[in-house]
């Protein structure tokens, strides 16, 4: 990962959680027609949005509790 893409995956993994939970909430509401008609290809759009946002928010949540070295052992 670049260097200058970790500080902002850090500060943003609690969002990027809250993104992808709501991409699986709309997915979902979705497939039953609450939203009316919707293709399929928005739906795997809405899903793999999820899937990317939740990556996204793991690999934040590693870079934020990841030690760094200039701090005491």
């Amino acid at each position: 990962m670049p260097p200058s893409l970790s500080p902002w995956l850090a500060r943003f993994s609690f969002s990027l959680f809250i993104l992808g939970g709501w991409l699986l909430w709309e997915s979902t509401k979705a497939v039953e027609g609450k939203l009316g008609r919707v293709s399929s290809g928005q739906i795997v759009l809405f899903l793999v949005g999820a899937l990317v946002s939740i990556m996204l928010g793991v690999v934040g949540v590693r870079e934020r509790h990841r030690p760094r070295d200039d701090d005491p052992p």
